[in-house]
């Protein structure tokens, strides 16, 4: 709920900062559209955490300190997936910056038949996917291509 917030509180004041002529409509297909999804979800993950840590400590089930102790097992759990995850959206945007996309479709426009298309970006996407062991990283990566 605190990203969806987020999301469409940064789409509206990013509507907002826009000049009038070029303003789009202030609904909330505009305002997600417009919005700064990394910060929403950064948000509401530090939502998620107080939500957490208000209530364990509450209900007294963890001291502040054994909580603290947990969150920072927590992040160093998650901290090689983010990277992985990181390093992908940069070779996504470097594989974007340089052309690769356009290189490719004029590379392959009169040799390869359309109905191909999908079985050829399945089987790279496995490829890439097995190569950084990671999905989302394989989607950051394909996803300025197709």
């Amino acid at each position: 709920v605190a990203s969806f917030l987020g999301m469409f509180f940064q789409g509206a004041t990013a509507i907002a900062a826009l000049p009038e002529a070029t303003r789009p409509v202030a609904n909330i297909v505009n305002a997600l559209r417009y919005a700064d999804s990394v910060t929403a979800l950064l948000w509401g993950s530090v939502a998620g955490w107080l939500t957490s840590l208000g209530l364990v400590l509450s209900q007294k089930l963890l001291s502040l300190s054994e909580s603290m102790e947990a969150w920072t097992e927590g992040v160093k759990d998650v901290i090689e997936p983010t990277l992985v995850l990181l390093l992908a959206w940069a070779l996504g945007s470097v594989i974007s910056d340089v052309g690769t996309a356009e290189f490719i479709a004029s590379s392959l426009k009169a040799g390869l038949p359309v109905w191909s298309l999908p079985a050829l970006i399945s089987a790279i996407c496995y490829v890439i996917s097995f190569a950084c062991g990671s999905s989302f990283g394989t989607m950051g990566i394909v996803f300025p291509l197709v």
